[in-house]
C-alpha cells in the first residue's frame, strides 16, 4: 500500500509561492467579470475590491492553532478574495442569485453572516460566498486554467462596511472581547447602523413611488408639481426642453467658436442642483412656471447664447456643460428679480464674470 505524502508547512508554502501568480491573474480576471455581470444585471454598487492572500497570511493560516490542513491549496477558501459593498440590503440578495447562476456556490462553506446573529447580539451582518467557475465558463479558453479555483466574495453595505471598519480599529472581533462598560454603548451603535439600513431601503422605495406618481402627472401634462430633481427629470424627459436648448447653444450659426458639452449623466445630474437654484432665484418653485418661463422667453434664447458666447469669447476659455446646466444658464440671465451677481454667486457656484455675462447676455430677455 502506498503512503500518502505528507507535505511540511514550507514545502506548502513553496507551491503557494509558485501559484500565486496565477491566483493574482484569476483574482483580476473575476473583479472584471464580476463588474460586467453587475452593469448588464443594472446592480449598483459603491466600490469592488479585490486581493490575492499574501504568502505571509498564508503561511500564518497553515501555522494556526487548532487549524490543521490536509490540501491547504484547496481547504483555503480565500487565495482569492473579493469585496463588494452595495448601497441597499436588497441588493445584497440579487448579488447572490446572481451568484449562484453565474458560478458553482460551495454552500456549505459560504456563511450568511444575518443568519447568524441572535436578536440580542451586535455584529456586521455581511454575507460571504464561495464560488468557484462553472462549468460553462471553464470550456471557454479563457478559463479553462481556473479550473476548481476557489474565491471567497464577501457582500455588504456601505453601514456594514463602516461597522466592520470601526469595529476592526477598535479590535474587536468578538462580543466576549469587549469590556463590559463599552459592550451596551456597541450594541446600540450596532442596531442604529441596522435601523439605518432598513431605513435607507424604505427611502429607496418611497422614491421610486414618488418618481412613478410624478412622472404620471407629467405624463399628462400636469406640471402643477413642486420644482425638485425628479421633476424636473421627469419634465425635461417628457418635453426634450433641455435637449432643445442644448441645440440652440450648439447651432453653428449662432456661436463664434464651438463648444464642449459631453452628455455624461452622472455630471448631468450633479447639475440639477444648480438649475434648482437658478429657479429659486427667479422665484419659480412648480414645474408649470418653469415650463411657462422657457416657453415665453425660447424666441429670445438664440440671442440670448449669441450674445453670451460673444462675452465669453474674450475671456478665451473653453466651454464645457451639459443640457441641465444650460437651462440654469438662461434662468441666470432672465433675473426677473434683479439680482446681483454677489447675490446669484452665493446660490450658484459660478464664476463671477461667467454670472455676469449671462446677466449681461440675459438683457435680451427684458425682465432685468
Amino acid at each position: 500500500m502506498s503512503k500518502i505524502k505528507v507535505y511540511s508547512t514550507d514545502e506548502w508554502l513553496d507551491k503557494y509561492r509558485k501559484i500565486r501568480p496565477h491566483y493574482r491573474e484569476y483574482c483580476k480576471k473575476l473583479k472584471s467579470l464580476l463588474e460586467e455581470l453587475l452593469k448588464q444585471n443594472s446592480i449598483e454598487y459603491y466600490f469592488i475590491e479585490c486581493r490575492t492572500k499574501t504568502e505571509k497570511s498564508f503561511s500564518e493560516k497553515l501555522n494556526r492553532e487548532g487549524k490543521r490542513y490536509f490540501d491547504p491549496l484547496k481547504e483555503i477558501t480565500d487565495l482569492c478574495g473579493i469585496r463588494l459593498i452595495v448601497y441597499y440590503n436588497d441588493d445584497i440578495d440579487k448579488i447572490c442569485e446572481l451568484l449562484k447562476k453565474e458560478f458553482v456556490v460551495d454552500e456549505l462553506r459560504s456563511v450568511d453572516k444575518r443568519k447568524l446573529l441572535k436578536e440580542d447580539q451586535f455584529g456586521y451582518l455581511s454575507v460571504h460566498k464561495i464560488i468557484s467557475p462553472n462549468q460553462n465558463r471553464t470550456k471557454l479558453f479563457e478559463w479553462s486554467s481556473y479550473k476548481g479555483y476557489f474565491a471567497e466574495i464577501q457582500i455588504k453595505t456601505v453601514l456594514q462596511h463602516a461597522w466592520a471598519s470601526i469595529s476592526h480599529k477598535l479590535q474587536y472581533k468578538r462580543e466576549s472581547q469587549i469590556p463590559y462598560e463599552l459592550r451596551r454603548k456597541l450594541v446600540r451603535l450596532s442596531g442604529l447602523l441596522e435601523l439605518a439600513d432598513e431605513e435607507f431601503f424604505e427611502l429607496k422605495n418611497q422614491q421610486k413611488l414618488l418618481e412613478t406618481t410624478i412622472e404620471e402627472y407629467i405624463s399628462d401634462y400636469e406640471f402643477e408639481i413642486p420644482i425638485n430633481a425628479i421633476s424636473i427629470l421627469k419634465y425635461t424627459q417628457k418635453t426634450q426642453i433641455d435637449k432643445k436648448i442644448w441645440t440652440i447653444a450648439n447651432e453653428p450659426k449662432q456661436i463664434f467658436e464651438p463648444i464642449d458639452i459631453e452628455l455624461n449623466p452622472e455630471e448631468e445630474w450633479e447639475q440639477y442642483p444648480q438649475l434648482i437654484s437658478a429657479c429659486e432665484i427667479n422665484d419659480i418653485s412648480q414645474i408649470s412656471q418653469l415650463d411657462n418661463v422657457l416657453v415665453s422667453l425660447s424666441p429670445k434664447i438664440p440671442h440670448f447664447f449669441q450674445q453670451f458666447y460673444k462675452y465669453e469669447k474674450a475671456k478665451e476659455r473653453s466651454m464645457s456643460c451639459t443640457p441641465i446646466h444650460l437651462i440654469a444658464l438662461v434662468l441666470v440671465g432672465y433675473n426677473e428679480n434683479h439680482r446681483s451677481a454677489r447675490e446669484i454667486v452665493l446660490k450658484i457656484d459660478w464664476d463671477r464674470d461667467y454670472i455676469n455675462h449671462a446677466l449681461k447676455a440675459g438683457k435680451v430677455f427684458g425682465a432685468q
